[in-house]
């Protein structure tokens, strides 16, 4: 199948963290004075996030604060959960600072070591473009792990007021990229945003599950003819014959 554009989900796709997330936060805390457990924080935060819903604005609204405020409720969720105490916003906010501005450096991040090889063969297909549930500070991140250049455009969740699954921010990237559902690719870790959001609004999709299915196995793939790991539009099921080639 020929694709006019390959849509690629950033964090947990591209980049992991360099260090587990309740290090940062328990290391970060310290230098406020708070002593706190890297486990409980680890846990606390993957249940605030969870618990936290995605951001969702009025259509054609931009939020001014780039989501900041949704992040700043995760993060206070996660440390009043693990200190088990309301801490005060002039503790808090100190804090939520120094944790935002950390996870806007690229050394806060490493890519997978799959990633380079594969987007210079993934770029041999059709151009790349980003589609994250992500903020601003991803382009200084891409650009510090020296990724960045790949991207024709970067579509963010804060800049199209919904997060993925939504079709709206799926409609948002094509429209930015001038690209329609049909003709385009998703590629993603997450099973409900990346694949089922996907292929809810119109495009296909593949879905990561590393070490097994990686960037790397669908430039493989996609490279040798072979479209068989694709997951097509809700609409269809995609097949495809075995002579066909292009």
């Amino acid at each position: 199948m020929v694709f006019d554009g390959l849509f690629l989900d950033a964090a947990g796709t591209l980049f992991e963290l360099s260090e587990p997330v309740g290090h940062s936060y328990a290391r970060i805390a310290l230098s406020h004075g708070l002593t706190l457990d890297p486990d409980s924080l680890e846990a606390a935060f993957r249940r605030a996030w969870k618990a936290t819903p995605q951001p969702l604005h009025p259509e054609g609204f931009v939020p001014p604060d780039d989501d900041r405020s949704w992040w700043l409720a995760v993060v206070t969720a996660t440390l009043q959960t693990t200190s088990g105490t309301t801490l005060p916003p002039e503790v808090i906010a100190p804090l939520f600072d120094d944790l935002y501005h950390h996870f806007a450096q690229p050394h806060a991040w490493k890519l997978f070591p799959d990633v380079p090889t594969a987007l210079e063969q993934l770029a041999q297909i059709a151009p790349l473009h980003i589609l994250s549930n992500f903020d601003l500070r991803l382009i200084p991140i891409l650009e510090g792990l020296q990724i960045a250049s790949y991207f024709k455009t970067i579509s963010l969740s804060s800049q199209a007021g919904a997060s993925k699954p939504h079709p709206r921010i799926f409609h948002h990237a094509l429209a930015k990229a001038g690209i329609p559902a049909h003709s385009a690719l998703h590629i993603g870790d997450e099973k409900r945003a990346d694949l089922e959001g996907a292929t809810q609004a119109g495009l296909h999709a593949y879905l990561l599950d590393r070490p097994h299915l990686t960037l790397a196995t669908l430039a493989e793939n996609l490279l040798s003819h072979d479209d068989s790991c694709l997951h097509a539009p809700a609409t269809g099921v995609l097949k495809r014959p075995q002579n066909e080639r292009g």
